[in-house]
């Protein structure tokens, strides 16, 4: 692991020359910025990385027919008779860049607008996804525990796209990682002095630590689940990844609407993907991207950005919650066994803290103490009783409640959010070695207007907790 410094790349009269940057006292003689910083991090032991980003439209420029550029000039005036051999290669021409050497690794992204008659219709958008998706991957193979942004060339569009970039990287970075010792990455924006052809001699290099805050909230929301819009939009035509992202989209959005909404129990109960299968998914789908991008320099599919930054988000952030789920022991549990409170209110204070939900923390103690209140009195037997009976106090005659609680035949979503997921209806507890245990009920018998309806418990909690992702 290590540092990576991305800039783009430039092609102008002045390519040959080399210019003299300054950072903190020390001068460094490069032809571009990111090589004097480079140098610089090297010599403070941090191990690093050149990499240009070439914009693909670079090479035509008619005026730089004017200038003696080495064998570059003779590739350029080869680029403007028939681009089109160009472009189905473009990544050839940038390997006689004059500072080639010194480049540990360059990519070609698409550019914007028309240049020596050749038009690229390209999406912004597109540019930013390119650059971010360099950035998730090298991120996935461990390569890189700090990104340096050097603005320094000045071509605006691109360097707007690099920002963004970065941005969507570091948001998503930072969903994956909630622990405190969780591989996160720092993100430096780096700029020299402005390059005007003035009659400065050394140029300073600036160094700025960027933040960006990511929250605990969800990328998607209800109506993205009920029709299912995500998965369709990326996978309309691949049946197995579509059901394989909208499996792992719904699951998200039911475990993070369980943490949110404070029904801890529901979290055991429900269970979650492993995170090796979440990391699997969001790394076929960077594939897939880089694929449809890269079909053709002249333009670019024009991908939905929100759907693909919903879609990506959301497993970095399931990802994050398996992680924490996993840190603090939530893996399940044994339904003859059930769940201890104590565990529950021990596990879920921790979560709640890295998660930023302090509020359920208190809502959780209180409703937890309720229940042991209620249970003082209990004999302590290890057998389950619906928790409806301790609450309106009438253990000592629980056929005669159960029969109540059939007859009233209501479950009711305002019950469950109200009672951190304790819902008296679907719970069932027990008293065991002076501990309660909680679990829910495989399948709840409605009556209503003379009719019996049997439903299963684990679909209405599944629907509760969708909507109110």
């Amino acid at each position: 692991m290590g540092s990576v410094i991305y800039q783009i790349g430039r092609l102008d009269s002045n390519i040959m020359e080399e210019l003299d940057f300054r950072i903190e006292g020390r001068v460094y003689r490069k032809k571009l910025s990111c090589f004097a910083l480079k140098e610089y991090l090297k010599e403070n032991a941090e191990d690093v990385k050149a990499i240009v980003v070439y914009p693909v439209s670079l090479p035509f420029n008619e005026k730089l027919k004017k200038f003696n550029l080495g064998i570059l000039s003779e590739k350029i005036n080869k680029i403007l008779e028939n681009p089109e051999d160009y472009l189905s290669d473009p990544k050839s021409f940038f390997t006689f860049m004059p500072y080639a050497e010194e480049i540990d690794e360059f990519f070609v992204i698409h550019s914007i607008g028309e240049y020596c008659r050749t038009k690229f219709e390209v999406a912004f958008n597109d540019i930013v996804f390119e650059l971010a998706l360099d950035m998730m991957e090298r991120y996935l193979k461990g390569e890189i525990t700090k990104v340096y942004i050097d603005i320094s060339s000045g071509h605006n569009i691109y360097v707007s796209a690099l920002l963004e970039a970065v941005r969507f990287f570091s948001t998503w970075v930072n969903l994956k990682n909630w622990l405190p010792e969780s591989r996160k990455t720092e993100i430096w924006l780096t700029f020299s002095d402005p390059i005007l052809g003035n009659e400065v001699s050394v140029y300073d290099i600036h160094m700025e630590k960027l933040e960006f805050k990511s929250f605990f909230s969800s990328p998607i929301n209800k109506k993205d689940l009920d029709e299912n819009i995500v998965a369709k939009r990326i996978y309309e035509n691949d049946r197995e990844k579509k059901r394989k992202l909208s499996r792992l989209l719904e699951n998200f959005a039911t475990i993070f609407s369980a943490i949110k909404n404070n029904a801890p129990l529901a979290v055991y109960y429900l269970g979650y993907d492993k995170d090796e299968g979440i990391e699997e998914t969001i790394k076929m789908i960077i594939e897939d991207m880089k694929r449809n991008l890269y079909t053709s320099y002249k333009k670019s599919p024009n991908l939905d950005k929100n759907t693909y930054t919903k879609a990506i988000l959301s497993l970095g952030l399931y990802y994050g919650i398996v992680k924490v789920l996993k840190h603090y022991g939530v893996c399940g549990y044994n339904e003859e066994e059930g769940v201890s409170l104590e565990e529950i209110k021990n596990n879920f204070s921790g979560m709640y803290e890295l998660f930023k939900l302090k509020p359920n923390n208190e809502f959780l103690g209180n409703e937890i103490s309720s229940t042991e209140k209620a249970m003082e009195e209990v004999v302590d037997d290890s057998k389950w009783y619906p928790l409806a009976r301790f609450l309106q106090r009438e253990y000592r005659d629980p056929e005669e409640r159960e029969e109540r609680v059939a007859s009233r035949g209501e479950l009711k979503k305002r019950n469950f959010l109200a009672h951190a997921g304790l819902e008296r209806n679907i719970t069932e507890v027990r008293k065991s070695k002076g501990q309660i245990f909680a679990r829910y009920k495989n399948e709840f018998k409605i009556v209503s207007c003379d009719q019996e309806k049997i439903v299963q418990v684990k679909d209405i909690i599944k629907r509760w907790l969708k909507d109110e992702v």
